[in-house]
């Protein structure tokens, strides 16, 4: 028996995701959909919306998102049977970097999904599953918002912090280092779904993504497994590309420099100087001629 919790702002895919759930799940749920029209924080509408769960599991899931399991919920319900289970998603990564980028920022060998994509403007639906061979489920560092489940005590227990975070962003990397703290958080390889659309890396995302690093700074960088493969270049991958970030939105040119400073000096060997011309352009507000 699960709770599934949506935030919803669009009429279609609300409608789409009710009737696509009921077809897959297999299991007894109950569907508590918010209309938030109003654009409430994502954080506090699944604070308030958990407090009237009546299953003791609970999933938060994106409206822009198709099941393609039948009897996904029943995988759900093995996978959080286990008591050192904190959360379960279907996509995530073993390395999270100390630096603000997305959690997609890091070497592919440290991926966890098993997913189809859709990408701005492009029709192509991408495929992509990161998993060794045979395994049905992994443990990893953080896990991305589109699908996060657990037991509602979990949830009870670490609140998404709607005080820190009132946008729509962090949320799930936030909830993924503090449940991470005592408990696992797993990767199943056996729930596909198809997510509708990407992130929007936006001022607004980026700001969000800063404090949430500085709560999070004695925590970072964290890593599921074993010896430090492509780690350093992972590194170089989440800096430059919140480098990249920084440049396309405008952001301060002390941060731009900060930034800037610490890929010519810490990871002058995988970069040179790429992003030298991208600086520059910053600094002269041509940030527009930057692909």
């Amino acid at each position: 028996m699960i709770s599934i919790i949506i935030c919803s702002i669009n009429e279609h895919l609300r409608n789409n995701i009710i009737k696509n759930i009921a077809a897959t799940i297999g299991v007894e749920h109950e569907l508590l959909i918010v209309n938030n029209s109003i654009n409430k924080g994502i954080c506090k509408v699944y604070n308030d919306t958990l407090v009237v769960t009546k299953y003791n599991l609970v999933c938060f899931v994106h409206e822009d998102v198709i099941f393609h399991t039948n009897n996904w919920g029943i995988q759900l319900e093995f996978l959080l049977s286990k008591k050192d289970t904190g959360l379960v998603g279907v996509s995530g990564t073993t390395y999270k970097s100390n630096y603000p980028a997305p959690w997609t920022c890091c070497e592919k060998s440290f991926y966890r999904n098993n997913t189809l994509q859709h990408f701005h403007g492009s029709k192509k639906v991408v495929a992509s599953n990161y998993f060794p061979i045979g395994m049905e489920f992994c443990e990893v560092a953080v896990l991305d918002g589109v699908f996060l489940a657990g037991r509602k005590e979990i949830f009870t227990m670490f609140k998404f912090d709607d005080s820190l975070l009132n946008g729509f962003h962090g949320y799930d990397i936030d909830i993924s280092l503090a449940v991470g703290n005592e408990f696992k958080l797993l990767v199943t390889n056996n729930i596909l779904i198809e997510h509708l659309s990407e992130g929007k890396f936006n001022k607004k995302w980026l700001d969000d993504s800063i404090v949430l690093h500085e709560k999070w700074i004695k925590s970072l960088p964290k890593f599921i497994g074993i010896g430090n493969e492509n780690k350093s270049y992972s590194d170089y991958l989440s800096c430059s590309s919140f480098l990249h970030l920084l440049i396309i939105n405008s952001s301060s040119k002390r941060l731009i420099f900060n930034y800037l400073y610490i890929i010519l000096t810490k990871y002058f060997s995988y970069n040179r100087f790429k992003y030298i011309r991208s600086f520059f352009y910053s600094l002269l507000g041509l940030h527009r001629f930057i692909r």
